[in-house]
């Protein structure tokens, strides 16, 4: 059974695990890791109420997650939603779990007030196939993000 939920504290070692799998894949994986900053991270995530954590919960398993913050412009009041992190097991790939848990971060930011919805991409994990998706999805480019490695 496939259940969409909120992170809970007890999903705290599974989300470390994806996490970890995120790190691998991305184009940070020559990055230090430090898993108690990690898990300080997470945990923020699911205690704050202006953040949350979306799972995909496959069986008692965690396949699939969404981090989103709620937050306001530094010039405005009016609020708005940023993804954080947006990671699916590569073998859940190309099923509904990444759509879902978008659409869980969507409608949780409508339910909170705000006025814009924003996802980034800059793991460099599935970009065109992510690009596609999102533009199905009804979500414009509205930024370009640019890097150096130093």
């Amino acid at each position: 059974m496939i259940e969409y939920r909120e992170a809970r504290i007890t999903d705290l070692e599974s989300l470390l695990r994806l996490c970890v799998m995120f790190h691998g894949e991305s184009r940070w994986v020559d990055y230090e890791l430090c898993l108690k900053k990690l898990s300080s991270f997470i945990v923020s995530f699911i205690e704050d109420s202006d953040r949350v954590v979306f799972v995909v919960d496959r069986d008692g398993v965690l396949v699939g997650c969404i981090f989103g913050e709620l937050t306001s412009m530094f010039w405005s009041n009016d609020l708005s939603v940023y993804d954080r992190m947006w990671y699916v097991e590569p073998n859940h790939r190309g099923t509904l779990a990444g759509v879902r848990l978008l659409k869980s971060l969507i409608n949780w930011s409508r339910a909170r007030g705000a006025k814009e919805f924003f996802v980034g991409h800059s793991s460099g994990i599935a970009r065109e196939r992510l690009d596609l998706l999102l533009r199905r999805l009804g979500l414009d480019s509205v930024a370009t993000l640019y890097g150096r490695v130093l």
